[in-house]
């Protein structure tokens, strides 16, 4: 199995953000400069609009590139002068040089990466990301540096959002068919009714991610036991996810994981918690409560934790759970709640509702079928093979789809 140090924060956004350009670059490769501007820095290569022309777009790799100053206009400017670094030492390492606009001192970094306007770098010891205003930044280049000259990194002003690098298994976010909210990782903002972020070693946090991993576990496991109804493109990309012994038989299947997210760069979903108001799930047609709701086709789900004050993330098939010991509130599994929201988030429209066929997609989970079913699997393999771009972390809807418990 691939375990994967971070993901990229670019490809996170790629999935689900349109691209603004950047202010207008000199860039300065190994035997030539360029003018233009850069719309894209990845982790291999860097998307280049020669001239400003959107009609001369190059790639270059990351490889070689030396310096990129952000010059704010497309004429051409002389490249100041800069150290590619390479002093003698006994331990050194090719890192980013980023300077900055402000009276900040410049930091070195192992990665960086920008596009819409943000710059994502990573520490040289490759523990924690900080995400800025492109803006901020005056200038990127590529040195050699000794071990013993990397400078104690300073700490970001309060403008820069810093997080610690994650680990997950098997972590990408590329698309597992053709449907590109459905990826082979997942990452969430969570944040309250004010829009302010909630800690992630917060109870709810845990509560929430718990819940997400799960419902993904069970759409994953029941699409995996349909795998023989599958078309043989649908029945490959699930198969990318199992491991299968040598000797046995055994057969490990590891659906996408997730991870919360400190900042909300690079998340391919936004939570909202509410604890305030419950105005968001009301019905307008019949003033029923909804427990949670979802943009459809998108990367936003609501939790009502107004009316539900107290959520569990039980693994078992339960909606009911008992009473919290602390505050007497009647409790109640967020799992399949979650798994009914993110089937909507991943393209199912409606609700179901069909007496004779209980669903997870109906419009009020039922203790028939609090997970999904055969039918729901094959609902869901039909939307995950389509194009779907999906909408904005963020932004849901006036009708965005709900679920009621009671």
């Amino acid at each position: 199995m691939n375990l994967s140090s971070r993901a990229s924060y670019l490809v996170a956004c790629l999935a689900a953000c349109s691209v603004t350009p950047a202010s207008a670059d000199t860039l300065t490769l190994a035997d030539s400069v360029v003018y233009g501007r850069v719309s894209r820095m990845g982790p291999k290569s860097i998307q280049f609009m020669n001239g400003c022309m959107k009609d001369s777009v190059k790639e270059f790799p990351v490889d070689s590139i030396r310096r990129i100053e952000i010059n704010g206009s497309c004429l051409p400017k002389p490249p100041k002068p800069y150290s590619a670094g390479g002093a003698l030492c006994d331990k050194s390492k090719l890192l980013y040089r980023v300077e900055f606009n402000d009276s900040r001192p410049p930091a070195y970094a192992s990665q960086v990466e920008f596009a819409n306007a943000r710059v994502h770098f990573v520490d040289p010891d490759g523990l924690q990301v900080h995400h800025d205003n492109l803006k901020k930044v005056a200038a990127i280049s590529r040195q050699l540096v000794c071990d013993s000259a990397i400078p104690a990194q300073e700490k970001q002003p309060p403008s820069v959002c810093t997080e610690p690098v994650q680990w997950a298994v098997n972590f990408s976010y590329e698309p597992v068919m053709g449907n590109r909210i459905f990826t082979q990782g997942f990452s969430f903002y969570l944040v309250d009714d004010d829009g302010h972020p909630i800690a992630t070693g917060d109870e709810i946090s845990d509560t929430v991610r718990k819940s997400f991993q799960i419902a993904l576990t069970w759409w994953t496991s029941a699409i995996y036991d349909r795998k023989a109804t599958l078309s043989p493109d649908a029945r490959a990309a699930i198969e990318k996810m199992v491991s299968h012994s040598e000797s046995g038989g055994y057969v490990l299947l590891t659906p996408p994981q997730v991870i919360q997210k400190g900042c909300p760069d690079g998340a391919t979903f936004v939570v909202r918690y509410a604890k305030k108001s419950d105005a968001p799930f009301r019905d307008a047609s019949d003033g029923s409560i909804k427990a949670a709701r979802a943009e459809v086709e998108g990367r936003t789900l609501l939790v009502n934790g107004v009316d539900y004050p107290c959520w569990k993330a039980e693994p078992k098939k339960v909606i009911a759970l008992p009473p919290d010991t602390m505050s007497k509130s009647e409790c109640f599994n967020l799992v399949p709640v979650m798994t009914h929201e993110l089937g909507h988030a991943f393209g199912l429209e409606g609700h179901k509702d069909d007496p004779n066929a209980p669903s997870v997609m109906d419009s009020v989970i039922r203790m028939e079928a609090p997970y999904p079913t055969a039918a729901d699997a094959d609902s869901l393999v039909t939307v995950l093979t389509k194009p779907i771009q999906g909408m904005l972390p963020g932004r849901i809807d006036a009708d965005g789809r709900g679920v009621r418990l009671k």
